[in-house]
């Protein structure tokens, strides 16, 4: 500990704000000096400034909405190989510091957004925060209007961050009624900067509405995209614009014989939108090269589970021999590669949570979804990828 002591502060902290997050946490235990330093706002600041933090794991949430029931707690799962690498107390710090009965819409490098919604007002509490610092912020809107919306949050730690604010943005896009019959979207933004929302002036002609049952956003180096009926709804925050692009088509292969419908969900990896789909014999990923190029598309991975050699796949294929489910691999959510299958083989089994790596093939599993308290049935569940950050929301 004597040598500890000796340690030239300004080297510590260099190399301290080399590590990450994960790190750094089990770093505060080394000595009382170590823990101050990582504590510190302008260390949190420097650390905060010099990437982007990449995925630590997922967050999860039964969504009861539709049975009246509105939400339950947050669960967390690491992105981890073995799960019990993260500390105990760290998954809890995650989980408890988030706000109870918010539903879970958003998240951008280490913040996430919740909302609430009260009909009995037509008002819309939403929550901004970092759970790993128990910090959050409120921006509520009050004009709901009973009609559809969805929020997205965008924040860029290597520019938004200052000595004396954490500057992000959100946009709530609201359905709005353009003629009889046909619908649109009108856009809002909050600045956490000037603290106010803006209706802006911005169309996006043609009948378009929101997917059913999803809309949660994936924010992607300062544009945001929801998925609609027609494709997906693209807004442009530095810019000030939206539009909707067209979704990839999964190329036509005379070796897939996939039974059932196709599954897409939408996520970000190495800076990029990535589009994936997944089928019952095939896993395809599209990577969106320019969301201002009218959306072009490219084929980042086309794979059959049955190439993939590891017990899991071994198992689905076998089960797709025989016909003999109904769900056979759902996915929840996608970050740097990573993707949340809920696998189970018939309707009576409900399966268990892994965690695929679309780079190499491995599988990892998590838990049996039996036993995972969002997971039970087939009852809806929010995922989110979550960032490990230490950036400070509140002002100094």
């Amino acid at each position: 500990m004597e040598k500890l002591r000796l340690f030239n502060p300004d080297i510590l902290e260099l190399v301290l704000s080399k590590l990450q997050t994960k790190d750094l946490l089990r770093m505060k235990f080394v000595s009382k000096s170590w823990r101050d330093i990582i504590r510190d706002r302008s260390f949190a600041l420097r650390h905060s400034r010099l990437r982007l933090p990449p995925v630590s794991g997922f967050l999860f949430q039964k969504n009861l909405e539709w049975e009246g029931l509105g939400v339950s707690a947050v669960s967390y799962i690491s992105a981890e190989r073995k799960e019990e690498e993260e500390p105990p107390m760290l998954l809890s710090n995650i989980v408890d510091s988030m706000p109870a009965d918010f539903k879970m819409v958003s998240s951008c490098n280490g913040l996430i957004c919740c909302t609430r919604y009260s009909a009995e007002n037509d008002t819309l509490a939403i929550r901004v925060g970092n759970p790993l610092t128990r910090e959050w912020f409120e921006c509520d809107w009050k004009r709901c209007g009973g009609r559809a919306f969805a929020i997205g949050l965008t924040f860029n730690p290597c520019r938004d961050l200052t000595n004396n604010s954490t500057n992000f943005k959100l946009v709530l896009v609201q359905e709005a009624v353009a003629s009889i019959g046909k619908a649109c979207f009108g856009f809002y933004v909050y600045s956490s900067e000037t603290g106010t929302w803006r209706l802006l002036d911005v169309d996006v002609s043609g009948d378009d509405r929101f997917t059913m049952g999803d809309t949660k956003c994936v924010s992607v180096k300062g544009f945001l995209y929801w998925s609609t009926v027609s494709g997906i709804l693209v807004f442009d925050v530095e810019n000030e614009l939206a539009y909707v692009i067209l979704r990839p088509i999964m190329p036509i292969v005379e070796r897939d014989q996939s039974y059932g419908a196709s599954v897409a969900i939408m996520g970000e990896s190495d800076g990029k939108l990535q589009y994936v789909m997944v089928s019952s014999a095939r896993l395809v990923i599209w990577a969106l090269e320019d969301p201002q190029d009218g959306g072009k598309w490219s084929l980042v991975v086309d794979k059959f589970f049955a190439d993939m050699q590891n017990d899991l796949v071994r198992f689905l294929c076998l089960q797709r021999e025989e016909r003999s489910f109904s769900m056979w691999g759902f996915p929840f959510g996608f970050k740097d590669g990573f993707m949340v299958l809920r696998v189970s083989s018939d309707t009576r089994n409900k399966g268990a949570i892994y965690l695929l790596n679309t780079r190499d093939g491995g599988f990892s599993r998590f838990a049996d979804a039996t036993g995972f308290s969002i997971m039970g049935g087939i009852t809806p569940c929010d995922v989110l990828p979550y960032s490990m950050s230490l950036v400070p929301l509140n002002r100094p």
